[in-house]
């Protein structure tokens, strides 16, 4: 799950943060004239992650967090949703959507979770 957080934060690193929705501008996939990927959010980052590829609905047909196990995407999002409520008092879309977040703070705080979770779980990775 660490190594999922770490990709999730050099993909908002690489491609930009985006605010109210997964991928910017309703893009689905990389840009094919481009090959460009498009900015994210913080779930849509963790969902390039975990998948490999931009989905428009990460989740698929599941509607309950916990019902989801396919690539660990499920397990890292609601990881960083305890990551985000403990210690920002908000879950992880209302502080990505904050008016004024930036792709720094974005990109720090998925690194501190995946160091909170290697510390947690024994895992270095």
């Amino acid at each position: 799950m660490a190594d999922t957080l770490r990709r999730a934060a050099h993909y908002i690193a690489e491609h930009g943060h985006h605010r109210y929705d997964y991928f910017a501008s309703g893009t689905r996939r990389t840009d094919r004239e481009t090959g460009t990927l498009p900015a994210a959010c913080a779930i849509g980052a963790i969902s390039y992650a975990a998948y490999g590829r931009v989905r428009r609905d990460p989740w698929g047909s599941y509607t309950d967090l916990t019902l989801n196990p396919t690539n660990g995407f499920s397990d890292a999002v609601l990881f960083f949703e305890d990551y985000t409520k403990s210690h920002f008092g908000n879950t992880v879309s209302g502080w990505n959507d904050a008016p004024n977040r930036t792709a720094d703070e974005v990109v720090t705080t998925l690194h501190a979770a995946a160091d909170a979770f290697s510390a947690s779980a024994g895992d270095a990775r």
